[in-house]
């Protein structure tokens, strides 16, 4: 136990009283504001608290990682204050002989009451309180006696409205929920403050605060040092600060340069940083790598698309929160071994300088029981600490693969593992700069309830490399190499057909070997020793397996399907309908659709109610999930679109500034995301109209011009100059789409607009057989989408 404190003269106090602790400490403000008002505030606001019986609070408790300046923070509000502390830490209670350590409170409590009673305000700071009062269930005998007697001394420290000084007690833990849950009741820490990790505007004051008396060189920015410590706190600064200042010291030493000339340079603050890593990561293995985008050759549209997904969010950040819009969550990579993921995975890390934690299936499965799940949750939380940072999980599909395919042991460790991951990415909802990336070469095999928006939000494909990537990548492999000048790396690569980035690696490497093997004293690697390897290796992906690759991403432009072979099977009932249904009222529909419709009382609206009732049997999925109650119509439609050889849709009718989720009209606005030679009229009809049976009676709305109308019960086809200006909205019931529907198939739509508008008008005369049809609400969505005639 330790007891702070002074008797000074009125000049010490008035110097005193101008100190502040910002001199002594940066960051954490809202910590170091609480702690003010906890002290401070009954001594210079005591008659206002008697006016109003206000009882000031007695307690506060702060929790963090270590080293993030708790300590630090009471010993500056201390000294600010000009109050007296006294410490009392677990290895100054804990005593041999019973009775000691309830002694040792009982002397600390009483103390501080003596020097509050002088006028004087009195702080109890209680260092790891989680070791004097751990959790009931595992204390023994003296830890009960020990948290006994702090609960008495804690509720006889009542508050008073009257008296001026007080006793305040501050505990800090770093694993708060090991605490007694008694302790965290009001009227004995009224408050709790998480001290939280440094952001990075405040590791730059504490870096300037740590080096406002060091000669630095004009060259050093310590905003760019503040900037690269993702994940430090206050002590791994300071210990920094030590190391750049001890590297400098070293190499003065080394040069025999004068010793009242010397500054830090950047140099010494990189190997320092070398040094030095933050400490809550410690345990983990976590780096910033050195893969740059430079060093992956092709892919360049993939590369953006990464760029925008990670760089962007932290980079610009401000961007982000002035529109309103989330960054990305997740991301999954697919494609063939060999392709480059990983790499691609560590140069994004690099290029946003974010953290890397890295992840496989064999540092998870572990023989005990809970285990995995808990490095699981530990990196997650490390992760939090140490943002912006990327956790990457290699070969996903072992991690997260799809429940119920067995009933062993490995199973249902999988299972375990995959709802704790699904727990974690659903947390970072809250969390800021924390992206989880996955690479997969088995993306249907990967739990469909990751698949969703807001957990991988994009899944991009990376294709084996074609000839200019395979070019790159033979420069990037060679160009520490010393080749001959007869070396053609364009015709190796168009020899190449069909290699894997790894693979073309391999063959640069094995060619410089076969240089040595001819002469260990070879200088140059010749086109000879390239052939000779070349000669030697075949591709380990056939034209059939990047196809199967390729298929997936095909399928699903933003998410996945599970079962590729069902491609025709799917649009085949699909164009046999042209519609989803979801009947509100209870009621199935009975035509063709996709697999079968099953009643559904879904309440949702737009695409999603429309194909809600959509139950795959089997087991298998429907875009990707159980149920087309959760699909997004975003994929239907550019699924539709991408059969028809038309653009996808889903951006251009987002373009016209209207959800057409909810069924909005689409005869007028424009895109500018269309090939050339299109007008958004040229698409053809975009009939998106909720088709609503309101009532006992229907009607037929035909628009041909803003000043021109048909009356319902008028048959006519319009020419097919006409289609490309016409919208079609109908208020009918299910049995009558059923009747227009049933038989159109998809080689009708690809032939002729006409046939299309003649099943719709087919079902306008079922509307009309059926005037009395009412089943309560009906809706549904159509998206009938033609060439330029």
């Amino acid at each position: 136990m330790e007891s702070h404190g002074s008797t000074s003269s009125s000049n010490d106090n008035n110097k005193k009283k101008q100190w502040r602790a910002e001199e002594a400490i940066a960051g954490n403000a809202e910590a170091l504001q609480a702690l003010r008002e906890l002290i401070t505030f009954p001594l210079y606001y005591s008659c206002e608290a008697q006016k109003l019986g206000l009882k000031w609070p007695r307690g506060l408790l702060m929790y963090g990682p270590p080293g993030t300046g708790k300590t630090s923070l009471v010993r500056a509000v201390v000294q600010e204050c000009d109050a007296h502390l006294t410490i009392i830490s677990p290895h100054s209670v804990h005593k041999a002989h019973a009775g000691e350590s309830e002694s040792v409170l009982r002397e600390a409590f009483s103390k501080a009451s003596s020097h509050a009673m002088m006028g004087k305000p009195s702080v109890i700071f209680i260092d790891e309180i989680d070791a004097l009062c751990p959790r009931r269930d595992s204390r023994r005998e003296q830890d009960v006696r020990v948290a006994s007697q702090l609960f008495t001394l804690m509720d006889s420290n009542k508050p008073s409205s009257t008296s001026a000084t007080q006793v305040v007690v501050v505990a800090s833990t770093n694993r708060v929920d090991a605490i007694d849950p008694a302790l965290r009741r009001s009227g004995r820490f009224d408050a709790e403050i998480e001290v939280t990790t440094p952001t990075e505007e405040e590791r730059y004051q504490i870096l300037k605060l740590y080096t406002k008396k060091v000669p630095l060189d004009p060259n050093v920015d310590l905003r760019v040092i503040a900037a690269s410590c993702n994940g430090y706190v206050g002590a791994d600064l300071e210990a920094l600060c030590r190391e750049a200042t001890m590297f400098a010291v070293r190499r003065s030493s080394d040069a025999n340069e004068n010793a009242a000339v010397l500054s830090l340079t950047m140099e010494d603050w990189k190997h320092a940083r070398s040094i030095v890593g933050p400490s809550i990561t410690r345990g983990v293995t976590v780096e910033i790598p050195k893969v740059t985008w430079e060093d992956i050759g092709g892919l360049r549209d993939l590369k953006k698309k990464l760029q925008q997904a990670v760089e962007w969010p932290i980079k610009h950040s401000a961007a982000f929160s002035r529109l309103g819009i989330s960054p990305v969550r997740g991301i999954l990579l697919h494609g063939p071994p060999g392709c480059s993921k990983t790499t691609l995975a560590k140069a994004a890390a690099h290029a946003a300088q974010a953290s890397f934690f890295s992840l496989s299936g064999a540092e998870m499965y572990s023989m005990y029981v809970g285990e995995g799940e808990a490095l699981l949750r530990n990196t997650f939380q490390r992760a939090r600490l140490a943002a912006p940072s990327i956790i990457f999980f290699d070969e996903a599909d072992v991690v997260a693969a799809k429940r119920g395919g067995s009933s062993s042991n490995s199973t249902t460790v999988g299972e375990r593992l995959l709802s704790t991951l699904l727990t974690e990415m659903d947390g970072l909802e809250e969390a800021k700069g924390i992206l989880v990336l996955a690479a997969t070469n088995r993306p249907h095999a990967i739990d469909a309830a990751l698949m969703r928006p807001g957990r991988f939000d994009l899944v991009l494909y990376v294709p084996p490399p074609d000839l200019e990537a395979r070019c790159e990548i033979l420069h990037v492999h060679t160009r520490n190499m010393k080749i001959d000048d007869d070396v053609d790396l364009r015709r190796i690569a168009e020899d190449a057909d069909l290699f894997t980035g790894a693979e073309l690696e391999g063959l640069c490497r094995e060619a410089g070997i076969v240089a040595l093997r001819e002469s260990i004293d070879a200088i140059v690697v010749s086109d000879r020793h390239f052939q000779t390897v070349k000669a030697s290796l075949k591709p380990a992906l056939t034209r059939a397996e990047i196809d199967s690759y390729s298929s997936f991403m095909k399928k699903t432009p933003s998410s996945v399907k599970d079962h590729s072979k069902h491609k025709k099977d799917l649009l085949g009932p699909l164009f046999s309908v042209k519609i989803g249904v979801a009947v509100l009222g209870g009621r199935s529909c009975n035509f063709p659709a996709i697999y079968n419709f099953g009643d559904s009382n879904s309440d949702t609206g737009g695409i999603s109610a429309a194909f809600a009732s959509l139950h795959p049997p089997n087991g298998e999925t429907f875009f990707g999930h159980p149920s087309g109650r959760f699909c997004d119509g975003r994929l239907i439609i550019d699924f539709i679109a991408e059969e028809l050889k038309l653009p996808r849709l889903s951006a251009y009718l987002d373009s016209l500034g209207t959800n057409f989720r909810r069924g909005a009209n689409f005869a007028t606005g424009g895109s500018s995301i269309l090939p050339g030679g299109y007008s958004p009229f040229d698409l053809g009809i975009q009939i998106s109209q909720f088709i609503q049976f309101k009532s006992r009676t229907s009607a037929l709305y035909t628009q041909l011009t803003p000043n021109e109308s048909i009356p319902p019960s008028k048959s006519f086809l319009p020419r097919p100059k006409d289609f490309s200006k016409a919208l079609y909205t109908f208020d009918i019931g299910q049995n009558d789409l059923a009747y227009g529907f049933q038989h159109t198939t998809i080689e009708q739509v690809r032939l002729s607009i006409p046939n299309i508008l003649s099943q719709l008008f087919q079902a306008v005369h079922g509307l009309l057989i059926h005037l009395s049809f009412a089943v309560g609400v009906t809706m549904a969505t159509i998206l009938i989408v033609g060439r330029k005639q």
